[in-house]
């Protein structure tokens, strides 16, 4: 389990690096490239742009409700097991929520349009992402400390249906917790 929760932690940082080193660099240029959003185009031309704007938060909270359900439904908890469940939603939820307030946050920062006022220096950027890599690292040991007790109850096919479930629905996808190193 130790192990599971540095490959955790590990892949908690792989996803605060490019948010911080963005941060820090002040995001792409105006018009070019993945910053622009939705209604525009290469040319400000109101045409579809490369990325879309962020889910609101009333979808975010959607979107975590059927994760968070489905991954309840595939590890087929007993009834013993389901009690354990309650404490596992919460920190998720907490956890989710305390990411909201910290997008909210830089997107404040940034002013109407996505533009920050004035572009921070490189040292305000990597304190930025140190305090993020702080607060994700204790984030991630709420919920081992969460899942603990749970995943003592589970068999062999319920830890690998949860491995699964959490690195797809709560880990960032692909290559942040999942794959062989993610066995324990």
């Amino acid at each position: 389990m130790k192990r599971s929760v540095a490959i955790a932690l590990a892949g908690a940082v792989l996803l605060a690096v490019p948010a911080g080193l963005t941060l820090a660099q002040g995001g792409p240029p105006e018009g070019k490239g993945p910053g622009m959003m939705q209604g525009q185009g290469p040319g400000g031309d109101g045409q579809r742009g490369w990325r879309r704007q962020p889910p609101s938060p009333e979808m975010i909270q959607r979107m975590l409700d059927g994760k968070l359900a489905g991954a309840k439904a595939a590890l087929k908890l007993t009834a013993d097991q389901e009690k354990h469940w309650p404490g596992i939603e919460k920190v998720i939820r907490d956890n989710a929520a305390e990411r909201l307030a910290f997008r909210e946050k830089m997107r404040a920062e940034r002013g109407p349009g996505g533009q920050r006022g004035q572009q921070r220096d490189m040292l305000e950027g990597l304190d930025t992402m140190s305090e993020r890599m702080t607060t994700r690292a204790a984030q991630v040991k709420k919920l081992a400390d969460a899942l603990r007790p749970l995943y003592a109850t589970l068999s062999a096919e319920q830890k690998d249906v949860l491995r699964y479930t959490m690195r797809d629905a709560f880990g960032g996808g692909k290559g942040h917790g999942g794959g062989r190193h993610g066995r324990g």
